[in-house]
């Protein structure tokens, strides 16, 4: 399997999967993405569920408090950074408690969560899982929102362990939900914009080492806290020592 001379590939998951499944090997998917490609799984995730999703996290109560690992609920949190008065980071995140069932929101979340960790494990050969067991770390589930009026993650990059492959489902439609404003990511084949590709249920699979950023959506128009931008879905692997993370 190839990228072209841009370092994207795009392949097309199969329909009669209840999984995330291509047609290519997860083995050679992942040999790809290490190699520093860019990989776009589309129609990985049904457009429905994560519109339904979506509207769940618009209208959901829930508290906004600073970034801890305290993770009884879900939470969010808001980033309004500015260098020499340009926005750097404007964003939401959302941690989503998938395991508590009393949680409503994290009930919601669960089941695209779940599916784009089975994905995950099978892309890395990793066994982890939202409650980490005494010799493994836990995913932590998240959901990103970048408003209409610049919202925006400026370039930044991960350790490669323990996530080594970034994972970020879209959840909004391009043309629909949002004109403009995307991931790219700085490649060994040069900067990759998926913005193009990227659509709604589709998967984007990358190094998770290699610096990305999300470009700004919308920026002309006014900024609002509506939950009208551009919304995305990812796990990741929490990144403090074991023990420490077991021990929560």
């Amino acid at each position: 399997m190839d990228g072209n001379a841009g370092g994207l590939i795009l392949l097309d998951a199969l329909k009669r999967s209840s999984s995330i499944e291509t047609g290519i090997s997860t083995s050679e998917v992942a040999a790809a993405v290490m190699t520093g490609a860019v990989v776009i799984v589309k129609g990985a995730v049904e457009p429905d569920q994560l519109r339904k999703l979506r509207c769940e996290l618009v209208r959901a109560n829930i508290p906004y408090r600073e970034p801890d690992f305290h993770d009884a609920e879900s939470w969010r949190s808001r980033r309004e950074d500015c260098v020499d008065g340009e926005p750097l980071n404007l964003l939401e995140n959302t941690f989503l408690a998938v395991e508590r069932t009393e949680d409503e929101l994290g009930r919601a979340a669960r089941s695209t969560a779940e599916r784009l960790a089975t994905y995950w494990r099978s892309l890395t050969g990793c066994e982890h899982a939202f409650v980490p067991r005494a010799d493994r770390r836990a995913l932590r589930p998240w959901a990103m929102y970048y408003p209409k009026g610049g919202g925006c993650f400026g370039w930044h990059s991960h350790k490669l362990e323990p996530t080594r492959i970034g994972i970020i489902l879209s959840m909004s439609e391009r043309g629909g939900d949002f004109r403009c404003g995307g991931t790219e990511v700085k490649t060994p084949f040069g900067i990759v914009d998926v913005t193009p590709h990227h659509d709604i249920g589709d998967v984007c699979l990358f190094r998770y080492d290699l610096q990305h950023r999300v470009a700004p959506v919308e920026p002309d128009r006014e900024l609002r806290w509506d939950g009208t931008g551009r919304w995305t879905f990812l796990i990741q692997c929490d990144p403090r020592p074991i023990d420490s993370a077991a021990a929560r």
